[in-house]
């Protein structure tokens, strides 16, 4: 690709490598934070999970405000297994912060970063646009993908209480 200036023709070769930009890096609460049992249940029940004990176990020792893409990407890939009924959900901790290089490889998947404020901030994003471009919010995949990302901050909430929760029994009860 060129870019014309004046009369030089300048070469620009384009950088498609990309990584999420956390705003509010310290964010540790928002809307989609759990506080109770009670809450856990009704997340859990929303997003048509029922047997938890795996997905418990797996977070059990994780910091979702310092996690990796890898991290997230199991946590997805266990969610999906469980039955996650919102697949967009699944894709962003799939995703995770989405870095990646020039030629769209995901890269750095080790990297920790604050998943609570990266998803938040996406959510937030969404409602931003779909309040900039009056019409989107009628298209079908615009409100898809506004429900993924509700749900996966959602989940990322519950999964935040199950980290927190003291002791091997992570606080909620099997049944949902």
């Amino acid at each position: 690709m060129s870019f014309q200036y004046g009369a030089q023709a300048v070469a620009i070769a384009p950088n498609r490598a990309y990584v999420d930009k956390i705003k509010n890096t310290f964010e540790v609460e928002n809307e989609f934070s759990v506080h109770d049992s009670q809450q856990v249940q009704e997340v859990l029940k929303q997003e048509g999970l029922k047997e938890v004990a795996a997905l418990k176990s797996l977070v059990k020792d994780m910091d979702m405000t310092a996690i990796s893409t890898r991290e997230l990407a199991s946590i997805g890939a266990l969610l999906s297994q469980l039955g996650l009924t919102e697949m967009f959900a699944a894709s962003l901790f799939f995703s995770g912060n989405r870095d990646c290089d020039e030629n769209g490889k995901a890269r750095n998947i080790d990297i920790k970063f604050n998943a609570i404020a990266l998803f938040n901030q996406r959510y937030q994003g969404h409602l931003e646009f779909s309040d900039s471009h009056p019409g989107y919010e009628k298209n079908p995949g615009f409100q898809e993908w506004g429900q993924g990302l509700k749900s996966a901050n959602h989940l990322l909430g519950v999964l935040a209480w199950f980290s927190r929760s003291p002791g091997n029994v992570l606080a909620v009860s099997e049944r949902v």
